[in-house]
């Protein structure tokens, strides 16, 4: 049984989602869409299309109404029950039966066709029209989901091109028209890479702020990934700790640097071990253990206004660093096709 076609609507947002994250690769897919669109398969397509009749509604007809007949009329010709019981109802022997089955079958799916185009074409206006599309929907429900699948995907491409206004060159168009559509492509890649060189060089001058704030803590803490939420939380627990002890060992550094030890001794354990199979030398371990401990100490240090400022600028300067890395991957892979 055949399983539902993808809907205009789903390709749309398949296709816009490629557009937006992959340009280039957009590109490719939609030219090899409008490729395998041929002219005859468009000039099939257009030959039963009326001013009110798009190819859209005729493909709509076949897959809401005659396909799921022509399914279930399959699986009741592959049974056995149903010739057995014309057989037996009519008193004919099985042969005979079978045949009258099949006369059965295909006179309702003649019907079907029939009301089907009925719906579509009013009036004698369209005869012709009519008649074009009656001879595609009598072939074989294979045959039509390869014409219905061809033309939804070109539509879809072509109409995601559009609003996002991506040229394609479409392989069979006129000479003159593939001519002006190159120009067109080359214009709409020199705008965009001169777009890209300019948001590099506002992403590069803003990562360049942010990674002199907080002595540097924001950018360590982005590129090596160090889980704030955690490091706050054990800011609380140290908090919750110092309320428990007396104003004598409150006042006392030493005190205060034991409570901190032992509360921050886990999680710096952990990305000691962690980094310990990257770097296999004393002086890096030594850095990084550093920049840990003086992350840990700053953020404790932290009234909860400047707490809340610092992960809104680490957000920023993470969402810059994937950025920056979006456009450098579709500028390397536009200059590999």
């Amino acid at each position: 049984m055949k399983t539902a076609l993808p809907s205009f609507d789903q390709l749309v947002i398949q296709f816009t989602k490629k557009a937006l994250s992959q340009r280039e690769a957009f590109r490719i897919e939609a030219t090899t869409a409008f490729k395998q669109y041929t002219p005859k398969k468009r000039v099939l397509t257009r030959s039963f299309e009326t001013p009110h009749v798009g190819a859209r509604d005729v493909f709509a007809a076949w897959q809401e109404h005659l396909l799921p007949l022509h399914q279930n009329i399959e699986v009741a010709r592959s049974q056995f029950i149903f010739r057995r019981h014309i057989a037996k109802h009519l008193s004919l022997e099985m042969p005979v039966a079978q045949k009258k089955a099949e006369a059965l079958i295909s006179e309702r799916n003649h019907q079907a066709l029939a009301q089907a185009l009925d719906a579509l074409y009013a009036g004698r206006r369209f005869k012709k029209t009519r008649h074009c599309a009656e001879r595609f929907l009598a072939q074989s429900d294979d045959v039509i989901s390869l014409q219905q699948q061809c033309y939804m995907t070109y539509c879809a491409y072509k109409y995601v091109a559009l609003q996002q206004r991506i040229v394609i060159v479409d392989p069979h168009a006129a000479f003159y028209s593939r001519m002006l559509r190159r120009l067109a492509l080359w214009r709409e890649r020199r705008t965009t890479i001169t777009n890209e060189t300019k948001r590099l060089a506002e992403v590069h001058a803003r990562l360049s702020e942010l990674a002199a704030l907080h002595d540097g803590l924001i950018k360590a803490a982005s590129e090596n990934k160090w889980d704030l939420a955690t490091a706050f939380n054990l800011r609380t627990q140290y908090e919750k700790r110092l309320v428990c002890l007396s104003e004598q060992e409150i006042g006392s550094i030493v005190r205060r640097m034991a409570v901190y030890d032992e509360i921050t001794r886990e999680f710096r354990q952990n990305y000691i071990e962690q980094y310990a199979s990257i770097h296999d030398n004393l002086k890096s371990m030594s850095t990084i253990t550093s920049g840990i401990d003086a992350l840990l100490l700053h953020l404790f240090e932290m009234s909860n206004a400047e707490k809340n400022q610092f992960m809104i600028l680490v957000k920023e300067y993470r969402e810059l660093l994937r950025e920056r890395a979006a456009i450098k991957h579709t500028q390397e892979y536009r200059f590999t096709i």
